[in-house]
Order: structure tokens, then C-alpha cells, then sequence
């Protein structure tokens, strides 16, 4: 579907892989990057597990996840991001996440383009969904800098039919739709 990895001016959008775990899991422990993921609380072991392996599997399934985000000139990961079914509904999820020493550079902007652009190139879709906690102003400066626009208001089990402890968490809906000019390779 796609050549891997995708490159940014600064970044590198890759697959994950096992050797990836040791990074993924400092930034799912870290309360500033959780802040607003996960209802603010940092990923179990068993979780950061469950995630890398999700990721990976959405690979595999869709050419397309969730993917590493490397900092070329440091050559370590550094963020998450990229696309993934938005469980519970029938939308892709753009996203994205950063460790804190990377935060105010403009990066989780330059990755969510090249992830963007993936979505409506290379896997041919014709619409992306972010979804953000209200108060994560950072994230939707960057959904709103990448063409999305807001939807709604709404919580993750209204919008994801989540039953769990995170049901009424609030979130911010927006979404974007390809242009009709943009051709899909499909």
C-alpha cells in the first residue's frame, strides 16, 4: 500500500516492532503524555502490551496504524502516530502523541500531515476522524491546522459505544473529508 518509512523533514512514520517496546512503554507511563489519553492515567504493562500488539496488527490487517514516530537526526522514537479504525464506529482515527521533549517544535503538525496524506493517498480514504479531551487545546490546533473541522461535543461512549469506566469521558469530534479532485489510488 504504502513504502515505509514515511518521511517528514524531521521525522520518520514507521511500523513498530518489538524492539520499539522499551520506548513505546516511557511514553504510556509518562503522566504529561497521558494527560489526556487514557483518562489521564498512565498504560499497565499489560495494556502498553496489548497496545504495541494492536498496532501492529492494524498494520498487517490495513497497511496503515498507528505508527512510530523517529526523530531522524536522533534515530530514536520519539511519538506515536498515524491512522487506525476508531473502534466502535466505522470512522478511521487520525492521531497522534509526542514525549514532552519533543512538545512546541511543530512536530505532532509535520507527522499528522505525512499521516494525513497517507490516509487520502496511498490507503485511499475518503474521510478522517480526530476525536481529543476538550481541554487538549495543543491537539486541536493541530486537528484545525490539518483541515479538520469540528463536529461536536459529545463522550467516548455516546460516539464509540464504550460501556467502561471511560464512557462519559467528554471529547471533541472533528473530522475532515477528502477533496473531491483528490483521486484515490485504489
Amino acid at each position: 500500500m504504502g513504502d515505509f518509512p514515511i518521511l517528514t523533514e524531521r521525522l520518520a512514520l514507521r511500523p513498530w516492532t518489538d524492539a520499539d517496546h522499551e520506548a513505546f512503554a516511557g511514553m504510556s507511563r509518562d503522566v504529561r503524555v497521558m494527560r489526556f489519553i487514557n483518562n489521564g492515567k498512565p498504560l499497565t504493562d499489560e495494556q502498553i502490551v496489548t497496545a504495541l500488539a494492536r498496532r501492529q496488527e492494524h498494520q498487517a490487517e490495513h497497511g496503515y496504524c498507528m505508527w512510530a514516530v523517529v526523530d531522524r537526526e536522533l534515530d530514536e522514537v520519539v511519538g506515536v502516530c498515524g491512522i487506525q479504525p476508531l473502534p466502535g464506529t466505522d470512522e478511521t482515527e487520525i492521531g497522534w502523541w509526542l514525549r514532552p521533549t519533543h512538545w512546541g517544535r511543530g512536530l505532532a503538525t509535520e507527522a499528522a500531515t505525512a499521516a494525513r496524506d497517507f490516509a487520502f493517498g496511498p490507503a485511499g480514504l475518503a474521510r478522517l476522524v480526530a476525536i481529543a479531551h476538550p481541554d487538549n487545546t495543543a491537539s486541536t490546533r493541530v486537528m484545525e491546522k490539518l483541515g479538520l473541522g469540528f463536529v461536536r461535543l459529545t463522550t467516548l461512549g455516546e460516539l464509540c459505544a464504550r460501556t467502561d469506566e471511560r464512557r462519559d469521558e467528554p471529547i471533541v469530534y472533528y473530522a475532515l473529508e477528502r477533496s473531491p479532485g483528490t483521486a484515490s489510488p485504489r
